[in-house]
């Protein structure tokens, strides 16, 4: 609850009504907020194991869609979650206020919350995605998202804390 309150305090009004509604429903200890963009092609490829570890750990951890910046319109946003089956929470972020304070630069980048809000893991979700339209041939071989929420859970040191991440950058202006 701690890190909705948290993201209701740097959210612009729109997004905080979304957070609001949203902290009704959270129960889970963390939450994974990944940066979205409806026409970025990794983003596209990533909501099916976004939606597969969402499911996996739905008592451990909220995942949480949000896209940042003024460019796209709700329809948009209900367009891309219709056609790519995104059933986790996806929410705006129109001013990046978010973006800005988690210092999120590319989309889809993730970052691993707890309850104190504080950052357990931020960057790439795996190392499928090598470069802007370069991917491993067959699957990713790291989940740094996964290894950092199962390490969370059995008490252990997160590691790596931090990894680049791979996409679309954040354009707010």
């Amino acid at each position: 609850m701690r890190v909705l309150v948290f993201l209701l305090l740097i959210c612009n009004f729109a997004v905080a009504q979304r957070v609001q509604q949203f902290l009704k429903q959270v129960h889970t200890p963390m939450v994974a907020i990944v940066w979205l963009s409806p026409e970025c092609p990794l983003c596209r490829n990533y909501t099916k194991p976004l939606n597969e570890l969402s499911r996996k750990y739905a008592n451990t951890v909220t995942v949480v869609g949000v896209f940042p910046g003024h460019w796209y319109t709700q329809k948009d946003y209900t367009a891309f979650q219709k056609k790519y089956k995104v059933f986790f929470p996806l929410l705006t972020d129109r001013k990046n206020k978010l973006g800005k304070h988690l210092h999120a630069s590319v989309t889809p980048e993730v970052c691993l919350l707890n309850k104190k809000g504080k950052v357990l893991y931020q960057g790439a979700i795996d190392n499928w995605a090598t470069g802007l339209g370069q991917t491993k041939t067959s699957t990713a071989t790291e989940h740094y998202l996964e290894d950092a929420i199962t390490n969370t859970i059995a008490g252990k040191t997160v590691y790596p804390t931090v990894t680049k991440p791979v996409g679309c950058f954040i354009n707010d202006k």
